[in-house]
């Protein structure tokens, strides 16, 4: 009896040792920013369609553990998502006695987020962790510029200049992170994020008003490096 209640204890003792030596950290990441919903469709018989592609995500954090297996942080990021020309072409080839699409240009999406919130630290291992988190923030968002050319059946043409329009609005965001410390002052990470958010575009970045509105979602994977401290 004695000899299992000295287990128990060792054990507990052990489990504080990991989480006492949980660090505070900053990072720097790297990734891949995927859409979904309707940000991401392409169906073109969707009218809320966004037609946004994957595209790359930078972004930094910090996070200071005020306790064993709890801090408090924040996270700045941008990504840009491509507009899927094949997709939004197929789309304007749905219209009445259309000939042909021609994309001439595009500039894809662009998102800048700034959250704060709480991050949960499970120690697996001395070296592994697992580290959700909850956070909410600001999101800037400057939807796609579209320069195209409509051909149709009786010769006319029609251009599209989509001059592009900004939102700014409250989201939240979650995400996990699983952590290898590498040594006393570094670790590496892989992180798991998403974002969803409604966007209201009033007017774009002319003053002209345009009324739209897109919901965006999309999920990030990430590589960081960071720092202890």
């Amino acid at each position: 009896m004695n000899l299992r209640f000295l287990l128990l204890v060792l054990l507990c003792v052990q489990g504080t040792a990991w989480a006492q030596n949980t660090k505070s950290y900053f990072a720097f990441n790297l990734g891949a920013s995927m859409p979904a919903g309707d940000y991401g469709d392409v169906n073109p018989n969707n009218d809320n369609a966004g037609y946004a592609d994957v595209g790359p995500e930078v972004s930094i954090e910090g996070v200071y553990f005020f306790s064993d297996y709890v801090g408090f942080g924040a996270k700045f990021g941008n990504n840009v998502h491509f507009l899927d020309q094949l997709g939004y072409r197929n789309s304007l080839m749905q219209g009445d006695n259309v000939e042909e699409v021609y994309i001439n240009y595009t500039y894809p999406y662009t998102n800048v987020y700034a959250q704060v919130g709480v991050f949960f630290n499970l120690p697996l291992t001395e070296q592994f962790h697992i580290t959700p988190k909850v956070m909410g923030g600001m999101l800037f968002s400057m939807d796609a510029y579209i320069d195209a050319e409509i051909q149709y059946e009786n010769g006319d043409y029609e251009y599209i200049d989509n001059t592009r329009s900004t939102s700014f609005t409250f989201t939240p965001f979650f995400g996990v992170d699983l952590r290898y410390i590498v040594s006393d002052d570094a670790m590496v990470q892989l992180s798991v994020d998403r974002i969803s958010a409604k966007q209201d575009f009033g007017y774009d970045i002319y003053g002209n008003f345009t009324g739209k509105q897109q919901r965006y979602t999309w999920y990030t994977i990430s590589l960081g490096v960071a720092t202890l401290f």
